[in-house]
């Protein structure tokens, strides 16, 4: 798992797929399996300090970090796309 070279801030590779970000995000962190619970290091204000992972089990795991303001009442929405095809036919419009 490791952010797409040629687009940084919308594109993640992870084995043969792709996950795709329209909305360009601020930070990519990616870590193993053992290095510790994914949701409890959020929590905790720490994120892994790595931009790649290779998990023998294939356990990697990894975080997206998006900044935007929202006015009181408002909302934002943020998706994320993976493609089950694989990285042929896929493109940012």
């Amino acid at each position: 798992m490791k952010e797409d070279e040629q687009r940084p801030g919308n594109v993640i590779n992870v084995d043969e797929k792709v996950v795709i970000s329209p909305m360009s995000y601020e930070l990519f962190c990616a870590g193993a399996f053992d290095e510790g619970n994914l949701v409890e290091m959020i929590r905790s204000g720490i994120l892994p300090r790595s931009k790649s992972a290779t998990d023998p089990g294939g356990m990697a795991n990894g975080v997206l970090k998006y900044h935007f303001q929202l006015k009181p009442g408002g909302y934002n929405e943020c998706m994320v796309s993976v493609p089950f095809y694989g990285r042929k036919g896929w493109r940012i419009i």
